[in-house]
């Protein structure tokens, strides 16, 4: 088992859930946006495997505290940026206090070419990863916000340091680049 890759989702620099199995069903398709390739995963877990140190309530907990924060998928040396599609979770066993220790996980994640995703974001040279809410993100998760206003201007947000990093001071080089419309279509 130690030398099977494993899968991560990642929400941030500090914020991920790592699978402890590889999962045992992999089906690329496209997405409505043919552009976008879609992975549909099924991953079981179950505690009487002994399969790390996380339990299978600790691994839906995460999941669900994640949320569509997620921004990408890792799956050994690769990374894919995207957004989760669907996530369906069936508990599959439980101890007797109705905790679940066994549970299928089915997970759609949308990959989105860096091309062409509507803005991308760098400071100090470092890629910052979108999110649509940075209430919900950690101090330390290099991610931003766009808001755009009722004349159309586009807004790029930065966190506060406690929800979202916040950028260096000094003068440091932010970037920004963005696409309007439905480019390729």
């Amino acid at each position: 088992m130690k030398d099977r890759p494993s899968l991560t989702l990642v929400a941030g620099r500090k914020r991920s859930i790592v699978f402890p199995l590889l999962p045992e069903t992999l089906v690329r398709t496209r997405a409505a946006d043919r552009s976008v390739e879609r992975l549909e995963i099924v991953a079981h877990l179950d505690d009487r495997a002994e399969q790390g140190s996380g339990t299978t309530a600790d691994t839906i907990s995460e999941l669900d505290a994640l949320g569509d924060e997620v921004g990408e998928l890792r799956w050994g040396g690769r990374r894919f940026p995207g957004r989760i599609a669907g996530v369906t979770v069936t508990e599959t066993a439980f101890r007797d206090d109705l905790e679940p220790i066994a549970a299928t996980i089915q997970l759609s994640f949308d990959i989105v070419p860096a091309g062409r995703q509507a803005a991308s974001v760098t400071v100090a040279g470092e890629t910052w990863r979108h999110v649509p809410d940075l209430g919900r993100a950690g101090p330390d998760d290099r991610v931003y916000e766009l808001r755009v206003d009722e004349d159309g201007s586009l807004h790029v947000r930065f966190g506060d340091g406690k929800r979202g990093a916040r950028p260096p001071s000094g003068d440091v080089v932010v970037r920004a680049s963005y696409r309007v419309g439905e480019a390729g279509r």
